[in-house]
């Protein structure tokens, strides 16, 4: 392989390398999530939705014509 070569291959390959330990780095060093293990169930995200009642429309105007004759 040419010189070229080597330095694109070992760019490419470091960049990549870095980017992925970066975003492992990142996981290991964020707080642990409070949706796994034996606080998963505790949470009010699995507790039934309380139904809620119908909003009511407001009643329509009526257009009334009163210049119209019948």
């Amino acid at each position: 392989m040419t010189f070229g070569g080597w330095i694109t291959f070992l760019l490419s390959t470091g960049t990549f390398t870095l980017i992925f330990a970066l975003c492992v780095a990142k996981v290991l060093r964020s707080n642990k999530p409070k949706m796994m293990g034996k606080d998963m169930f505790t949470e009010s995200f699995f507790a039934p939705e309380t139904p809620q009642k119908p909003r009511r429309r407001a009643p329509k105007k009526i257009k009334r014509n009163l210049n119209k004759r019948r």
